[in-house]
């Protein structure tokens, strides 16, 4: 089973007698690492960036008709960054576990404004049940837009 939409793509992985094992979850979205919060004096806030990243994706990803994954989780995820027309990293900026927060909070949390409505996305329970993570981030090739591909699996 297959779902899409413009600004993501979600397939089912099943085991071998049928049952759902797992999904993989390519959201276009542009990644955008997890920012610290800032505190001040009228309260805690994150950057601007990183929450219009978190109501895009929550809004992309589609609502799961399914019973959420439970047990123990192993996630293999690549992030695939926007090249700037001039650098000297080799690698996107951003910490990879900053990005890997992230997407765990927009695959587990609530969307981070009050204009983006809350829907239970259900794919998974909590971002504690992972046991396994294997991440990697690049830039994108001259032919590929910024998105980032996450398969989730039982142990």
């Amino acid at each position: 089973m297959k779902k899409s939409s413009n600004t993501a793509d979600v397939e089912v992985i099943r085991d071998g007698a049928g049952s759902y094992a797992g999904f993989i979850l390519t959201l276009r979205v542009k990644p955008v690492p997890a920012s610290r919060p800032r505190v001040t004096k009228w309260g805690t806030y994150y950057l601007k960036t990183y929450k219009e990243y978190k109501d895009k994706a929550h809004a992309a990803i589609p609502v799961c008709h399914m019973p959420a994954l439970d047990g123990e989780l192993r996630a293999t995820i690549e992030f695939v960054c926007h090249k700037p027309k001039s650098t000297k990293l080799v690698s996107p900026r951003g910490d990879i576990d900053n990005h890997i927060k992230a997407i765990f909070d927009v695959l587990v949390g609530q969307p981070s404004t009050a204009k983006q409505k809350c829907k239970l996305k259900g794919w998974i329970e909590d971002d504690q049940q992972f046991s396994y993570v294997l991440a990697e981030q690049r830039y994108a090739k001259p032919d590929e837009e910024p998105h980032t591909r996450i398969e989730v699996r039982r142990l």
